[in-house]
Order: structure tokens, then C-alpha cells, then sequence
């Protein structure tokens, strides 16, 4: 299968400064940025075989946009129903934010404090082994987390990052239109990314 999620910003600002009063506008607030971006320009590539399903998928967008990346790069075995085990580069579950698609976001992006708090030890194309048990009325998952895609340095001389996340959620009622739902989350770094000159 192959897919695509295409998120592209386009804004322009109607500013004029008066002669004279530049020199005493914060520099941010002189000339404000009209442009375009791609926010989010990734494609999905999900190659099946029995149990098991790998995924590919380049991230060309972000903020600001320019060189190419990677979202995710794992592997899949769900033989075990309902669960899953997950190997490779992908965004372990650890809130609910994060474990949606940004198609289904309320908002544009995500609460400022999930990508903070989720970054510490989990976060998109995070080097991860891990498994999920989910149905309609919860999910129970866990992962073992390295480092991020492209966190190794050059002269391969720095330790990544090795760390745990887990979240726990439960649909605890429910009805026609609605749902009460409640879930907690968390996270560890048991060794942060070290450079050279740190081992």
C-alpha cells in the first residue's frame, strides 16, 4: 500500500513601519516572515506478508521545511491478537496525542507541553522495540527507546540514548455519542545521547 499525508502552510502579513521607528521594534517584529512551508509532506509505504507488515515512511516536511528524513522504519508482527510487537525507527505510544494521527488532531499541532514531555525518551522515528495489547475498551503499551533517526554522531563515537515508555488507557464508560476515557502515561532515560567528548 502506499499513502500520503500533505500539510502545506501558506501565510502573508500586511505590515508597514513608519520612517524613523524601526531602530526601536523588537528585531522579530520588523519584517514578519510571509512565505510558505510544508508542515508535513510525509509518504507511506506498508508492505504486508501474513503477520507481518513492514513500514516505510520519508518525512520531506517540518518547520522549517528542507532536508529530507525519516518518520518510520519498522517492523510489525501482530500474530498474537490483539497484540502487537513493533521493531524499529516509529513513535512509541505515550499520550493521547501521540498515539493518534495529526489528521485527527482538535487543533493544528499539539499542546506545547506533548512533544516536550514526549521527546524525552519517545517521539517520531525513535529507535524503539516494544510491544501494544489495544481493543475498543483499552490499550496497555510498552517500549524499550534508543535514540532518535540521525542522533549517532559522525566519528560514531557518542553512546545514545537508551530509555523505557509506557502508557495505559481505558474507555471506562460509555454511550451513544459519548466516551469517558482516562489514561496514564510515562517516561525514563536511563542514559542520555553523549557526543565524544563526553564517553
Amino acid at each position: 500500500a502506499i499513502g500520503a499525508q500533505v500539510q502545506f502552510d501558506l501565510g502573508t502579513y500586511a505590515q508597514s513601519t513608519p520612517d524613523g521607528i524601526d531602530n526601536r521594534m523588537p528585531v522579530g517584529a520588523r519584517d514578519l516572515g510571509s512565505g510558505v512551508n510544508l508542515r508535513r509532506g510525509c509518504i507511506f509505504l506498508v508492505g504486508a506478508f501474513g503477520d507481518w507488515t513492514v513500514n516505510l515512511a520519508p518525512e520531506f516536511g517540518g518547520s522549517p521545511d528542507g532536508a529530507p528524513t525519516l518518520y518510520a522504519a519498522n517492523l510489525d508482527y501482530t500474530g498474537i491478537k490483539p497484540l502487537t510487537v513493533t521493531l524499529g525507527y516509529f513513535n512509541p505510544w505515550l499520550t493521547l496525542q501521540d498515539s493518534m494521527s495529526s489528521n485527527d488532531y482538535l487543533l493544528m499541532e499539539q499542546s506545547s507541553i506533548v512533544p516536550i514531555a514526549v521527546n524525552l525518551a519517545g517521539g517520531s522515528a525513535r529507535a524503539a522495540l516494544g510491544m501494544r495489547v489495544a481493543t475498543d475498551d483499552y490499550c496497555v503499551a510498552g517500549y524499550l527507546t534508543g535514540g532518535t533517526y540521525g542522533a549517532q554522531g559522525g566519528g560514531l563515537l557518542n553512546d545514545q540514548q537508551t530509555g523505557a515508555t509506557t502508557r495505559i488507557a481505558l474507555r471506562l464508560l460509555r454511550g451513544e455519542d459519548w466516551n469517558l476515557h482516562a489514561g496514564a502515561s510515562a517516561s525514563m532515560v536511563f542514559q542520555p545521547n553523549q557526543n565524544g567528548r563526553n564517553c
